[in-house]
Parts: structure tokens; C-alpha cells; sequence
């Protein structure tokens, strides 16, 4: 399960952003809404809040992910051939390139909860 969860880690973010725009696309060419919430500003202003808090927080839990299973992204040869700086400036660049794909990942599921509710 580990192993599959770094490959979506890894591979998947692209596709996901991808389906997330499509997603998005489609909602705003079809005007889908499942509740008007336009009149209710408060409860814009906490979906965004929320929104907001609950993306950086996924984005750091997939930085914390990564760099502690780091082993299944690298391989053996890898770690046995550089330094452990090395091997600790991969880890670090990895793993904060993953957490930065996180965020619009993130944000675009929101976009379109957002856009579904149509919050103003």
C-alpha cells in the first residue's frame, strides 16, 4: 500500500489536476449547482477560510509523507553511490516538489465544491 501511494504521489497529481480542470470545465459550461449559496456571504468567507487551511494542511501531510518514505521513490543504487548529503538534497527537493504540486491540487478541488455551491 505504501508503494502505491508514492506512485499517486508521484505520478498521479498531473492526472488529478487534469480531471480536477476537466471537472471545473464542465461545471461552468453546464451551470451545475447543487445549492445557491450567492446570498450567504459568511459562509463564503469560512468555505475559503476552510478551504484554504484544509489544502495547506494536505500539502504539508504529502511533504511529511515523502520525505519519511523516501526509499520507495529512490533506488538501491542510488543510496549506495552518494553521499548521504546528496541523498538528504534529493530528499529534501523531492519532497517539497511534491507539496508544491499539492497546493493547486487542492485548490482546484475546492474551485470546483466552490463553483458546485455557487458561493459568491
Amino acid at each position: 500500500m505504501k508503494t502505491f501511494i508514492c506512485w499517486l504521489i508521484a505520478c498521479a497529481s498531473e492526472i488529478i489536476m487534469g480531471l480536477e480542470f476537466l471537472a471545473i470545465v464542465i461545471i461552468r459550461s453546464n451551470n451545475l449547482v447543487i445549492k445557491d449559496m450567492s446570498s450567504n456571504k459568511e459562509a463564503s468567507d469560512y468555505f475559503f477560510i476552510f478551504s484554504c487551511i484544509a489544502t495547506l494542511i494536505f500539502a504539508i501531510s504529502i511533504i511529511i509523507y515523502t520525505y519519511r518514505n523516501i526509499e520507495e521513490v529512490i533506488s538501491r543504487q542510488f543510496k549506495w553511490k552518494n553521499s548521504r548529503v546528496s541523498s538528504f538534497d534529493y530528499r529534501l527537493k523531492y519532497s517539497l516538489s511534491r507539496g508544491v504540486l499539492a497546493l493547486p491540487v487542492g485548490a482546484l478541488l475546492f474551485y470546483a465544491i466552490w463553483l458546485l455551491f455557487n458561493f459568491q
